[in-house]
């Protein structure tokens, strides 16, 4: 054997080891899932918080044509404390805003497919618009979220109470909101 058939394959596999080392590169990545987030569903209207009732509806073909299973964020508690491994093919879903869109648009297709959601309701913003971005889109109310929150497709949370952007506040506003909370 000469030295260069030697020196070649060591420094290959040192490479290999440090790749390994460094990046990761042999080792299998960490068990994850999507999170798919969405906010306005809409069949005309269409800017970069809104989805169309068709592509909403083609989105979850494809995860139910490839076997997706959604889960709640209960749902992965419940996973957790058990010790149980997440789904191979798990996503989470959800709706930010509590629109009435969701109500009118969305739920009819998550349970078409059987898909859990979570809900994150801006409770300030009950039965008003969405005032916030200077939007008109309606917010539903207390009673529209209480009938839909007996659904078991449906997990409602908590999307603030203002819907304030935490980037563009200052300490003391977010001191006063805590105290307020």
């Amino acid at each position: 054997m000469t030295i260069i058939e030697i020196i070649i394959p060591a420094i290959l596999f040192a490479f290999l080891i440090w790749l390994t080392l460094w990046y990761g590169i042999l080792i299998p990545p960490k068990k994850r899932f999507a999170v798919l987030m969405y906010h306005k569903v809409s069949d005309n209207n269409n800017d970069t918080l809104t989805i169309s009732t068709d592509d909403l509806n083609l989105q979850f073909t494809y995860l139910k044509e490839k076997g997706y299973q959604s889960l709640s964020f209960k749902d992965l508690k419940s996973l957790a404390a058990e010790g149980l491994p997440i789904p191979r093919k798990a996503v989470i879903i959800t709706f930010d805003d509590a629109y009435k869109s969701f109500r009118e648009k969305a739920l009819p297709l998550l349970k078409k497919f059987d898909f859990k959601t979570t809900l994150f309701v801006p409770l300030a913003y009950l039965g008003k618009t969405n005032i916030w971005d200077k939007g008109k889109d309606p917010i539903m109310n207390a009673e529209e979220l209480k009938q839909i929150s007996i659904d078991n497709h449906v997990e409602i949370g908590l999307h603030s109470f203002l819907h304030r952007n935490y980037e563009d506040l200052a300490i003391s506003d977010m001191e006063r909101i805590l105290i307020i909370v």
